[in-house]
């Protein structure tokens, strides 16, 4: 199952290099909670799917602004200046399915034909 331990660089002997942790300032609550396992998840049905190849060889180059780099960063939990990491990590929660689209398309509960809102 893949981690976003995974998302870490990726050694000779083909062994994964788990990612740098998160640096945080004092008295900071770690925000890893809710976006690491938001991640785990994704990376996790992404390889399910067999949408990963387990090696970070693409390379790609980008301008983007840095505010959005750091509040991406912050949002995932991740260093700033971990830049791959940050882009791995949004690419996985972007390629991933959405579990309620899923969920929506697939359920056969219907409302019934008298179903009225009460607003």
């Amino acid at each position: 199952m893949a981690t976003t331990s995974q998302v870490g660089k990726v050694t000779k002997s083909r062994q994964q290099r788990p990612a740098k942790a998160a640096r945080r300032l004092p008295g900071q609550v770690p925000v890893l909670s809710q976006s690491q396992s938001a991640i785990d998840r994704a990376l996790a049905e992404l390889a399910r799917a067999g949408k990963l190849t387990g090696a970070n060889s693409e390379k790609i180059s980008v301008r983007i602004d840095p505010g959005l780099m750091q509040a991406a960063a912050e949002r995932l939990g991740l260093p700033h200046d971990a830049i791959t990491h940050v882009v791995n990590a949004a690419l996985a929660l972007a390629a991933a399915p959405d579990p309620f689209k899923t969920w929506l398309r697939e359920t056969t509960d219907r409302l019934p034909n008298d179903f009225e809102l009460a607003v």
